[in-house]
């Protein structure tokens, strides 16, 4: 397997930095140089994802299990209109 090392400087380390980027609204991991401090690669702060991911899934969970509730009643309607 090749070994990554730094385009600006050459070095074959790496550390990841947690920064708030200016105007974002999140944390980002920041893959750069050990020597340089040259980013090569971004990712969003691992943890953060995956809740996010869940917390809104629960949203449009019960925001469907809330709009499936008012189906029995708009059926009885419909019906009480067709048949009196």
């Amino acid at each position: 397997m090749a070994a990554s090392q730094c385009l600006k400087c050459g070095c074959r380390q790496f550390e990841s930095v947690i920064k708030i980027p200016l105007g974002a609204p999140r944390r980002i991991m920041f893959i750069q140089c050990c020597v340089c401090g040259s980013v090569v690669g971004v990712q969003e702060e691992l943890g953060q994802g995956p809740k996010k991911i869940l917390d809104r899934a629960e949203h449009k969970r019960s925001t469907v299990q809330l709009a499936l509730s008012t189906v029995p009643n708009s059926i009885n309607t419909v019906l009480k209109e067709l048949y009196g």
